[in-house]
C-alpha cells in the first residue's frame, strides 16, 4: 500500500480532522490548527415565529409512528425527546473517537481526554497530544510523503519474501509507454507490469511506483540499457532474451 501523509492547511476540523488521521502521518501548517472532534444535534423552538406569523402547527401521525414528529421545531423539547437525540449524539461520538484512536495509535480514554474536548488546537500542541505527526508546510509534507514511498518499497522485498511470495526476479524492466520514444522498451513487454483492463491508457508496476519516479523509466531498465542506445542496440537485444529465459 502507497503511505498517506495528511496536511492541515490550514484546518482540519470535525470530519475533515477525522479522514486525516487515518493518514500514516498528519502534518499542521504552522498557522493551522486541528480538532473539534465532537458531536452535536440542534433543535430549534421556533414556537415563537410561528406566533409572530399567527399560524399554529399541530402533527397528526399514524398510530404505529407516535415519535414520528419527536423534536419537531413547533415547541421546545420533551425530556424523553432530549434524551433520545443525547443517546443518538453519544453513540455517533463513540464511533468518532473509536476510528480516531485506531487512526492515530493512542487509546479511547487518550481521544476522550487529550484531544480537545471540541476544541480546536494548534499545531504545537497538536503534536504534543499525538493529534498530529509534525508541523511544516505543505511542500514539506510533500516531500515527506516521497521519503515514506521510497522507504516501502526498500522494505517491500523482504515483507515479500516473510510472506511466503515469490520474490522479484532482477532483470529488465522497461519504460512506460506513454507514446513516446520506442514502443519496444513500453512496460507493455514486462511481467511486472499489468493495465487495469485493454482499454485502459494506464497501468501499474510491482516493482516500481511510477507516481514517484523523476523519469518515466524504472531504475533497471535506465541502468541496462540507457536512454541514448538506438531501438534495437546490443543492450536491447540482451534484455529482450534475458526476459524469453524467465
Amino acid at each position: 500500500m502507497k503511505p498517506v501523509v495528511a496536511h492541515a492547511n490550514s484546518v482540519a476540523a470535525s470530519a475533515g480532522f477525522y479522514l486525516a488521521a487515518a493518514a500514516d502521518e498528519l502534518w499542521v501548517t504552522p498557522s493551522g490548527e486541528v480538532g473539534s472532534v465532537g458531536v452535536y444535534a440542534l433543535h430549534i423552538n421556533a414556537a415563537k415565529a410561528l406566533e409572530d406569523m399567527g399560524e399554529e402547527w399541530e402533527f397528526v401521525e399514524a398510530d404505529d409512528s407516535p415519535y414520528k414528529t419527536e423534536g419537531a421545531p413547533t415547541g421546545p423539547l420533551t425530556e424523553e425527546a432530549r434524551g433520545q437525540i443525547k443517546k443518538a449524539v453519544n453513540r455517533y461520538m463513540a464511533m468518532f473517537v473509536r476510528d480516531l484512536a485506531k487512526g492515530r495509535g493512542v487509546t479511547i480514554h487518550h481521544v476522550q481526554q487529550k484531544f480537545g474536548k471540541g476544541r480546536m488546537l494548534g499545531p504545537q500542541e497538536a503534536v504534543e497530544v499525538k493529534m498530529a505527526d509534525q508541523v511544516g508546510t505543505l511542500g514539506q509534507a510533500i516531500r515527506r510523503a516521497a521519503e515514506l514511498g521510497v522507504e516501502r518499497r526498500k522494505k517491500e522485498p523482504a515483507a515479500r519474501a516473510s510472506s511466503g511470495a515469490p520474490a522479484a526476479v532482477a532483470g529488465p524492466v522497461e519504460a512506460p509507454n506513454l507514446g513516446e520514444g520506442n514502443p519496444a522498451r513500453s512496460c507493455m513487454n514486462c511481467e511486472y507490469f499489468s493495465k487495469p483492463s485493454p482499454d485502459h491508457d494506464g497501468g501499474t508496476c510491482s516493482r516500481h511506483d511510477f507516481h514517484t519516479m523523476q523519469m518515466w523509466v524504472c531504475d533497471d531498465w535506465e541502468a541496462g540499457a540507457g536512454d541514448s542506445e538506438p531501438a534495437g542496440g546490443p543492450m536491447e537485444r540482451a534484455a529482450a532474451a534475458r526476459r524469453r529465459a524467465l
